[in-house]
């Protein structure tokens, strides 16, 4: 929790964000607190899932932000299609707020479990429906073209994977780390995940 609360503190030094800066003095208060009982685990959980928004909304943001300009300059260099597509993605992937994410994410787990909240959470608000499609991994279905919508439910991902077209939600038991490459992809197609 302290490696969190450092890096956190780097990150709202270069990052003036409202959100981030009550996180800020949220963990500071519960950093103060003895670290046991479900109380403190629902509160640092709480905070855990707030900044894990927060982050979210950070690369968003800086997708808006740098997206455009490297579209324009991209096409004008005659860069590959798809390396523009993902370069916000890569720049925000470089950031202390991506490995702030992957602070969160082993503790976010642990947390859930000590809070009894349960392993569910919502990564990419949307709407998803179709056919189900029931995988061990979603890397299974990696360039897999569906002709239908399909909502993949999968056992395993390593956040690394490509949504396949045709993709209309991810399901699965696993956490995933916030700025993991699929997350992102999945909050820029506003995919369900």
């Amino acid at each position: 929790f302290d490696r969190i609360g450092w890096t956190l503190e780097n990150f709202a030094l270069s990052h003036e964000d409202p959100e981030i800066q009550a996180c800020l003095r949220v963990g500071r208060v519960l950093a103060r607190q003895p670290r046991r009982g479900r109380e403190w685990a629902l509160q640092a959980a709480a905070l855990v899932d707030r900044l894990a928004r927060g982050l979210a909304d950070f690369a968003e943001w800086f997708r808006d932000l740098v997206q455009p300009k490297a579209e324009f300059l991209g096409q004008a260099f005659g860069a590959d299609s798809q390396a523009i597509g993902i370069f916000s993605e890569e720049v925000v992937r470089g950031t202390l707020a991506s490995v702030l994410s992957r602070l969160l994410h082993p503790i976010q787990l642990e947390l859930r479990e000590a809070a009894d909240l349960g392993d569910w959470q919502v990564v990419s608000p949307g709407r998803g429906a179709g056919r189900l499609e029931v995988v061990e991994a979603l890397e299974s279905v990696q360039g897999r073209r569906f002709d239908r919508p399909v909502v993949v439910l999968a056992d395993r991902l390593s956040g690394y994977e490509e949504i396949p077209e045709g993709v209309s939600a991810i399901l699965t038991p696993q956490g995933i780390d916030a700025l993991s490459h699929l997350a992102i992809r999945a909050r820029n197609g506003r995919l369900l995940f």
